[in-house]
């Protein structure tokens, strides 16, 4: 089979620890799931978060102070250039995704609670931005909440709507962007409970159902999905197994090509855990799974569903691991390699 180009984002400042050098391009194995270095792009700045459109890469560069989104060619063999990057006065850039159509992006910026719309040009580079709007609002979390934190937007059905998870006051808001100038208006907006800090959403493969994570409390919540819109929550299932008692804090979560199955990470206990997904939508008999480092920040699902990629930040180390499409449950791990802050992986 054809190698895949895997895309690893990085910090590349890391106060007191061994940093990343900025993107790493990988050519992965879809079978054996050997992993070969393939080249390094050291023309960026903590480039946490990664999002393709083409032969176009798009890096958030989280940096305090200020945000910037820096885009890159993608050239023979996966290479990296840079074709520019576009600064903004916001500050915390954590997420990026891309509009239906893809000539918008919309970028979350974490520190200043806001989230801007790109326009994208032909030649693959970020326009300034057409559309900025902040959220305000606080939660209990004496630390993480006294302020607003958008943390993720993630696109769903074909008109254009996304969802935006603000970890800082406990809110899901579900935006309608506009397709001819990309800005964007709510909808609807869901509070959640008390202290969850919802960070991540993932929608389920047939658009039906929803399960948002809440970094915070730990749980997978999951909603029915109404004519564009959230309706009632279907469950509520805790990421942890009853006899952990450390500090833990959550951070990604996918369903499986197929549906069957919810897959999450845990910071802490250093886990994936898996859920299955009953006919109602509701997930169901967790177990979990050793994420083979420290600090599972990230990870992605190959799309026959036969494999995952865990980047561990703490340890540094990316790791490819065997999946059972029928019962979910992880297998081996085949392959890892060292990346230090490895924060994301893109296929």
């Amino acid at each position: 089979m054809e190698m895949v180009q895997l895309y690893i984002g990085t910090y590349t400042q890391a106060a007191g620890q061994k940093a990343g050098e900025g993107i790493y391009t990988f050519l992965l194995d879809p079978v054996s799931g050997k992993l070969t270095l393939r080249s390094i792009c050291r023309e960026t700045e903590n480039p946490s978060f990664l999002v393709r459109r083409g032969k176009t890469l798009y890096a958030c560069e989280e940096l305090s102070g200020r945000s910037a989104l820096a885009a890159f060619r993608i050239g023979a063999g996966g290479d990296l250039s840079l074709l520019g990057r576009t600064v903004t006065r916001e500050s915390g850039m954590c997420h990026v995704a891309l509009w239906p159509g893809e000539a918008y992006l919309v970028a979350s910026d974490f520190d200043s609670g806001s989230l801007v719309s790109f326009a994208l040009r032909e030649d693959g580079t970020a326009g300034e931005a057409v559309s900025l709007i902040r959220h305000r609002g606080s939660g209990p979390h004496p630390q993480m909440q006294r302020t607003a934190h958008v943390h993720s937007a993630t696109f769903f059905g074909d008109g254009g709507r996304f969802l935006i998870c603000d970890l800082g006051s406990d809110t899901l808001t579900v935006y309608e962007g506009k397709r001819e100038d990309g800005t964007a208006a709510a909808v609807q907006t869901v509070k959640t409970a008390p202290g969850d800090g919802p960070r991540h959403a993932a929608f389920s493969p047939d658009g039906r159902y929803v399960t948002v994570l809440m970094q915070l409390s730990g749980f997978c919540v999951t909603y029915r999905v109404e004519n564009g819109r959230l309706g009632r929550e279907v469950s509520r299932v805790h990421m942890l197994p009853p006899d952990f008692s450390g500090h833990n804090d959550a951070a990604d979560v996918h369903y499986s090509p197929n549906g069957k199955h919810v897959y999450a990470s845990n910071r802490g206990h250093d886990s994936i855990v898996v859920y299955d997904v009953r006919e109602d939508g509701a997930l169901d008999r967790a177990r979990w799974f050793p994420s083979y480092g420290a600090q599972p920040r990230h990870f992605c699902l190959l799309p026959a569903g036969d494999m995952a990629v865990i980047t561990n930040q703490e340890t540094g180390n990316v790791v490819t691991v065997r999946l059972d499409r029928e019962s979910g449950d992880m297998r081996e791990k085949l392959c890892e390699v060292r990346v230090f802050q490895a924060v994301c992986a893109l296929l």
